[in-house]
């Protein structure tokens, strides 16, 4: 499946963001709430047939940042 370059770049720059922040705790508040505002923004702005592409992408994010899953798991319902 082709992923939209506009997704891909999105994470790829919020990688990049996220590679700026420290570890303090203060830093860590930052890397979850931005990996889930974007979690948010490109699951509404998504086709359907991207969005597990965009968990997967996702996840590895905050693991890669070792921040809580939670913050970029889609929310039920």
């Amino acid at each position: 499946m082709t992923i939209n370059d506009a997704t891909t770049a999105s994470l790829h720059d919020l990688d990049v963001s996220l590679c700026s922040y420290g570890d303090s705790e203060g830093d860590r508040l930052k890397k979850i709430a931005a990996l889930a505002n974007m979690a948010v923004r490109l699951r509404d702005n998504a086709p359907p047939e991207e969005r597990e592409w965009i968990n997967e992408a996702l996840h590895a994010l905050a693991v890669k940042h070792r921040v809580p899953d939670e913050c970029v798991l889609p929310q039920p319902g």
